[in-house]
């Protein structure tokens, strides 16, 4: 047999371990937001799989919220990493998404092939993912156990999906909180992915209260534990997830990657630039919007008045036929 042939041979065989090796090394990130989880909550309560990831993983003092102070603009700001005067989506409107005008991580994260699964139970969140093949939503009535046995099934069913988003209704009873997160830890150990996987705890409604202020939790793969940051924004989610997958969110975001929670921070100008149209880019293509429509108006004004001025040409009049004289006849 020719060398060729068996080298051929040899990298058909390891081939397929090659790329096994390559998606288990891929990070796998899972979001829980509960409407409201403060400090408070968590310092009066048991919670001994929270402590485990605050022992090992950042937290920030205090979590600042976007204006209005509420659940939709927050969490369309957690996705977007813009405030709600950049992307447009207020609270309590008869249409919130009227002025949508941002791409969201789930579009971002799609345009390099990662999937994500998400179970909610605002039926407006659904508008931040669009009909894209990799990302998809579970509507779930406001039954914490439900949604978290959903979540977890859901988990089990896509072992190749790379971030999971759970929201949780108005104030979750924290010990029970606390269970469902050893249970997470759990099945993803069984799963093996405990050492590619990061936890993200954050309320999906920041406190506006000075003295009680929310919290902010995040755990796993290349997180480094350290004292409490001062604060956090809301904005500051997706930059930082982006980073954590290894991409950059370019310019024109609201948020800021919180480099000092890696351990081997990111060094973003080598980082695959995510095209998201942000509010710098925004700007921009309103800009270009207006000048075409300018210029559009400009040549039609010009337009009519050539034909004011110069009016209709019409063909021109023929000349007259010469008609016979008429001749007098005298009787």
């Amino acid at each position: 047999m020719k060398s060729w042939i068996r080298c051929l041979i040899f990298l058909t065989f390891l081939i397929p371990f090659g790329l096994h090796a390559e998606e288990n090394d891929k990070v796998s990130i899972f979001i829980i937001a509960p409407d409201v989880l403060t400090w408070k909550m968590i310092e009066e309560a048991e919670t001994p799989n929270l402590d485990f990831l605050r022992r090992f993983g950042a937290e920030a003092k205090r979590l600042t919220t976007v204006n209005p102070p509420d659940l939709l603009p927050n969490t369309v700001s957690m996705f977007t990493g813009l405030l709600p005067e950049h992307h447009g989506v207020v609270w309590k409107t008869a249409n919130p998404f009227q002025s949508y005008r941002s791409r969201t991580l789930f579009e971002c994260l799609n345009e390099f092939n990662y999937a994500s699964e998400s179970v909610i139970g605002n039926h407006d969140l659904q508008t931040l993912v669009k009909p894209l093949t990799k990302s998809a939503f579970q509507t779930i009535p406001e039954n914490p156990a439900v949604r978290w046995s959903t979540f977890k099934k859901t988990i089990e069913a896509h072992p190749s999906t790379d971030w999971f988003f759970l929201q949780l209704p108005e104030t979750p009873d924290i010990e029970t909180l606390d269970s469902e997160l050893g249970s997470l830890l759990q099945l993803i150990t069984q799963e093996g992915r405990l050492d590619r996987s990061v936890i993200l705890l954050t309320a999906g409604q920041p406190s506006s209260d000075p003295q009680n202020p929310s919290a902010w939790i995040v755990w796993g793969k290349n997180i480094l534990h350290r004292d409490p940051l001062d604060d956090v924004s809301v904005v500051d989610t997706m930059p930082t997830l982006l980073a954590l997958f290894g991409l950059s969110s370019g310019n024109g975001l609201d948020g800021i990657i919180r480099q000092n929670i890696f351990e081997e921070a990111p060094n973003i100008s080598t980082l695959p630039v995510c095209t998201t149209p942000g509010r710098l880019n925004e700007l921009f293509l309103q800009t270009i919007r207006i000048a075409v429509f300018s210029s559009a108006a400009l040549v039609i004004l010009i337009f009519l008045f050539y034909r004011m001025r110069h009016g209709k040409k019409r063909p021109p009049t023929p000349p007259p036929t010469p008609t016979e004289p008429v001749r007098i006849i005298r009787l």
